[in-house]
């Protein structure tokens, strides 16, 4: 993703964000200034997301859910 502040300050989701290629979108849109929200079925592995977005300096919400 370019560096940009296109995405500084928006609110993005991103499906399937605990793991593989979903949670490497997410890290992008962490490291662009966007608040993250990542879900996935398992629990454990959307907030496990959710603390590493965090650890990035990105406000992050994990949600567990099947769609």
């Amino acid at each position: 993703m370019p560096e940009s502040s296109y995405f500084t300050g928006r609110h993005v989701f991103v499906a399937g964000g605990s793991s593989g290629i979903n949670l490497g979108i997410a890290q992008a849109f962490a490291r662009a200034g966007a608040h993250v929200v990542v879900m996935s079925r398992s629990p454990d592995k959307v907030q496990q997301a959710a603390e590493g977005l965090r650890a990035l300096g990105a406000q992050a919400l994990g949600i567990s859910a099947d769609v």
